[in-house]
């Protein structure tokens, strides 16, 4: 048998949910003058009345007064914007998180200036993982997203639904400043930010914007990212020595050469054992100073060349016509 529409149950959800609406308006609804007065003195910047307050009230924690929203004396100056009493209360050790995300919903640059400058991670997120340039970029703040850039925050930050702050900024939101999110998204491209990047449904910023020009953006990036690139033509041949080491080079040769004379003698067994020790310890500082200077193979090479470049006396066969010429005019009669 089919359930039937039971009028009862309807009734009593309805009453229910009427009770919670004027339980949420009665809350939100509060006026300001009925609040703490510490949340009244922030939100209307008014300095000194803050210090009588805060000093009155020194036992507790500068977080624990909250409005009917559940904001902090700091998020009210932030929101009103009262640079000075915000940075009165980071002074105090007030929890700037929940006013820094509130400056990068609205766009307040300086305000965001102030709170980073009180050494905010940049890439704090919420619950669902989101982050201050997620926030930044779907209300289309170039401002605060290029602060928030300058200050390290990461621009490939993925939510909990693997979203980038690219996927914010193509929304293109209701709530976004006009022309802002294609700023942003320009902004983003110019950093690096990658437009392939998928979401948990397997989606990219180009396929969930609606906006043509951020569709056109995203489109010329993916192409520059996807066209082929062109092989460095590479060279086998090593390059040649630096100048200092050249000149290294052909000292240690030269050097070498000289100890010719003691060689030959070591090689007949003719060398004194004086002369023995000389030609080693030369020979063991040459090959220092080629290793010192990095050049131990080029030292090599140099020598291997002067031996096959060294001069010889010339030989009969080396001039073949002229020694013919000579031997005929000896046989002569």
């Amino acid at each position: 048998m089919k359930k039937g529409f039971n009028i009862s149950q309807s009734l009593a959800w309805a009453v229910l949910a009427t009770c919670a609406l004027n339980t949420v308006e009665t809350k939100t609804n509060v006026p300001y003058a009925t609040r703490h007065p510490i949340i009244e003195a922030a939100r209307k910047g008014n300095k000194s009345e803050l210090l009588r307050l805060l000093d009155q009230h020194r036992d507790k924690r500068i977080d624990s007064f909250k409005d009917s929203w559940g904001r902090t004396a700091l998020a009210n100056a932030a929101e009103t914007g009262q640079d000075a009493i915000v940075d009165l209360l980071l002074k105090r050790g007030a929890n700037p998180f929940s006013p820094l995300h509130q400056a990068a919903i609205s766009g307040n640059q300086s305000m965001a200036a102030l709170l980073l400058k009180s050494g905010v991670n940049p890439n704090i997120k919420d619950i669902f993982e989101t982050t201050l340039l997620h926030f930044a970029a779907r209300n289309g703040h170039k401002n605060v997203a290029t602060l928030l850039l300058n200050h390290g925050a990461n621009k490939d930050a993925q939510d909990k639904w693997d979203r980038t702050p690219l996927f914010s900024a193509a929304m293109d939101g209701y709530w976004a400043v006009k022309g802002g999110p294609e700023a942003v998204v320009t902004l983003l491209l110019e950093r690096g930010a990658d437009p392939k990047i998928k979401d948990v449904e397997g989606k990219m910023p180009l396929d969930i914007t609606s906006n043509p020009k951020i569709k056109a953006l995203l489109q010329k990036a993916m192409d520059k990212r996807t066209a082929p690139v062109k092989p460095v033509a590479t060279t086998t041949r090593k390059p040649a020595p630096p100048p200092q080491k050249q000149n290294i080079v052909r000292s240690l040769v030269a050097q070498y050469k000289e100890l010719r004379a003691l060689r030959a003698k070591r090689k007949a067994g003719k060398a004194s054992p004086a002369e023995l020790k000389k030609l080693d310890d030369q020979m063991n500082k040459i090959k220092k100073a080629a290793v010192t200077a990095g050049a131990i193979g080029a030292f090599i090479a140099g020598v291997a060349t002067s031996k096959l470049t060294k001069k010889t006396p010339p030989t009969p066969w080396s001039k073949p016509s002229k020694f013919y010429e000579e031997k005929a005019t000896q046989t002569k009669p």
